[in-house]
């Protein structure tokens, strides 16, 4: 514990193994009180179970529109009767009855992938189980191709909507001068690099549609003192292509559904919605583009976390398989430990106490999720992965409050079915030596999980 000396919540070691510095903001650092970030002027970190519940549940004092100069209409960071116009739309995808309608379509393609890895016995379980489950029961629900192939593209275009979409992860690379003309050229070549996805998805949404959709993705000026995306990594054009490529792929197949209806499908209530006149096809569009968001990577990364803890501790292993009625409690306590969004973010709309600390108007709280799932006052012995944990299930992972998860029901689902049929049908799952897991630290999402596991599996 000595050896930490601030939060960083970007370092790549913080991000892979955060335990530790949880355990040091909860017992050190800030034990009653909010974190400041020694580097930031306007930055503060809240970490403990009580105050991270109170920020959620009051979007009044503590919005999720982080911007003080201006509104981001992207459903996740609205507030008040335009949320819950979008939210109870998508409510209709994810109510209980909704899920126990999907329950057998979850058991297929969990068998389908599961029986794939097995067969495959050793290889990347992200690629080869833990991402195509969730993605599959996503293309189903929207109605997208669910081949292989498919699945592959929509994992990869789900990547880079992630990193574009949500500034939510922490305070990004800050700004080094004279980027001005380098970032303006950057601009330039990804605009022009997408023109002939923006096309083909013109022809679906018309020109304004296209204007309209600018308004969610692509604004890159972001204010000083505000989160801020990783956006420079990678490339930031083919980024662009493959989101324009998506929003082009759902626009034609929502024109499809609208043009000929069909009630057997999960999307005709989104569609029935538009015809309606409550959502617009663009609106659409973008509630389809969070339920890839929340749906994939989410769950992904949880079973992918699943996967990690049993192929390191074979009695747990042995022990889910004999008794398949403990499955519920290790799923709560990977969603206390393992929550899949480690963070998120708040801005102040005016004077304020948290916390014992005085804040400012428009200061910029990033809510560390899986610190306070790690709370010793809430959480006896919070570093001890425990699946019998009798109050696992009080965890933050879904958030809480107007924002809460809509697909909590279906991810716990998801993960229920996906476990049971993996634990079931192999005797044992081991890492591939030699191969290390590759964390997901290049994406400031705030996302805790793998890009890649390599494992070897027993049928």
């Amino acid at each position: 514990m000595r050896s930490i000396v601030e939060f960083d919540a970007l370092n790549p070691d913080t991000r892979k193994s955060p335990w530790r510095y949880y355990q040091w903001l909860n017992e050190t650092a800030a034990p009653q009180s909010l974190y400041k970030l020694p580097h930031e002027s306007n930055f503060y970190f809240v970490h403990r179970y009580e105050d991270v519940a109170s920020v959620l549940m009051n979007p009044l004092l503590y919005s999720s529109q982080i911007y003080p100069d201006r509104e981001i209409p992207f459903f996740p960071m609205m507030a008040g009767a335009e949320h819950q116009r979008i939210r109870s739309i998508l409510q209709s995808l994810f109510t209980p009855r909704a899920v126990r309608e999907l329950t057998p379509q979850i058991e297929q393609i969990a068998q389908r992938h599961t029986q794939t890895l097995v067969n495959t016995a050793s290889g990347d379980l992200i690629d080869l189980w833990a991402s195509k489950i969730p993605l599959n029961i996503i293309a189903h629900i929207v109605g997208h191709p669910d081949d292989l192939a498919s699945l592959t593209r929509l994992r990869t275009q789900a990547v880079a909507l992630n990193t574009e979409a949500f500034p939510l992860g922490g305070t990004g690379e800050r700004q080094i001068g004279q980027q001005g003309l380098i970032r303006r050229l950057r601009q330039l070549y990804s605009s022009l690099a997408a023109l002939p996805a923006v096309f083909r998805l013109a022809r679906h949404v018309g020109l304004s549609g296209v204007a309209e959709l600018t308004r969610y993705i692509g604004n890159k000026n972001v204010p000083p003192g505000t989160p801020r995306q990783a956006v420079s990594r990678g490339n930031p054009a083919h980024r662009l292509v493959l989101i324009t490529q998506f929003l082009a792929t759902m626009a034609q197949l929502f024109k499809q559904h609208i043009q000929k209806p069909d009630d057997t499908k999960i999307i005709s209530r989104l569609v029935g919605a538009h015809l309606q006149g409550q959502i617009s096809l663009v609106e659409m569009m973008m509630a389809v583009l969070i339920v890839l968001l929340a749906g994939y990577g989410t769950t992904s990364s949880l079973l992918g976390c699943a996967v990690h803890r049993l192929a390191n501790d074979q009695p747990l292993f042995d022990r889910l398989k004999a008794a398949p009625d403990e499955m519920d409690g290790f799923v709560e306590e990977l969603l206390r430990y393992y929550g899949p969004l480690q963070r998120t973010a708040r801005r102040v709309t005016q004077a304020c106490q948290l916390g014992g600390t005085s804040l400012a108007k428009d200061t910029q709280l990033i809510v560390l999720l899986g610190a306070a799932n790690c709370d010793p006052q809430k959480f006896d012995r919070p570093a001890l992965f425990d699946p019998q944990r009798s109050n696992a299930a009080n965890h933050i992972a879904f958030g809480r409050g107007p924002h809460v998860c809509l697909g909590a029901a279906l991810a716990r689902q998801e993960a229920r079915i996906a476990l049971q049929t993996l634990v079931s049908q192999v005797s044992s799952i081991r890492l591939r030596p030699g191969r290390e897991p590759e964390y997901i630290v290049d994406r400031d999402t705030g996302m805790y999980g793998f890009e890649s596991l390599d494992v070897m599996v027993t049928a």
